[in-house]
C-alpha cells in the first residue's frame, strides 16, 4: 500500500489554484491561514521520522516562504502549542503529529486518500 504524503494548507498557495484570489491575498481576513503577516511567519513543523524527501520538502518550502516573503520560517521537528498556526507536512504513519490529527479528528483525510502531494 503506497504511503500517503499529506501537504497541509499553505501548499495551496504554491499550486494551480494559486491564481484563484479565494486563496491567496494581501489582506488578512477571518478564518485565512496566516503563512506570513507582518513579522509573524507560521514555522514549518516535520516530523524526524519520515522519509528524507518529505524532510527535504519541508526545507525547500520554507526556502521558497523566504523567497518570496524575505523571511524564512523556522523549520521544526517539535510541535509546540504556543506556536499558533503552523505548516504541517508529513506522510500518515510516518508523522506522529498528522497521526494525531487525523486520530483526533482535526484533520480529515479521507477526500485526498491515496492522492500525492493533496492538501
Amino acid at each position: 500500500m503506497k504511503k500517503l504524503t499529506l501537504l497541509f494548507a499553505a501548499l495551496a498557495a504554491f499550486s494551480l489554484k494559486a491564481a484563484d484570489i479565494t486563496w491567496v491575498r494581501d489582506t488578512y481576513q477571518s478564518g485565512d491561514f496566516r503563512l506570513a503577516q507582518g513579522a509573524q511567519l507560521a514555522p514549518v513543523c516535520v516530523a524526524p521520522e519520515d522519509f528524507e524527501c518529505v524532510r527535504l520538502a519541508a526545507n525547500l518550502f520554507a526556502s521558497d516562504v523566504e523567497r518570496v516573503t524575505g523571511r524564512k520560517p523556522a523549520v521544526a521537528t517539535e510541535a509546540t502549542q504556543s506556536a499558533g498556526s503552523a505548516m504541517v507536512i508529513g506522510t500518515l504513519g510516518q508523522s506522529p503529529l498528522i497521526d494525531r490529527l487525523v486520530g483526533g479528528r482535526q484533520a480529515r483525510c479521507r477526500a485526498i486518500k491515496g492522492q500525492w502531494e493533496s492538501f
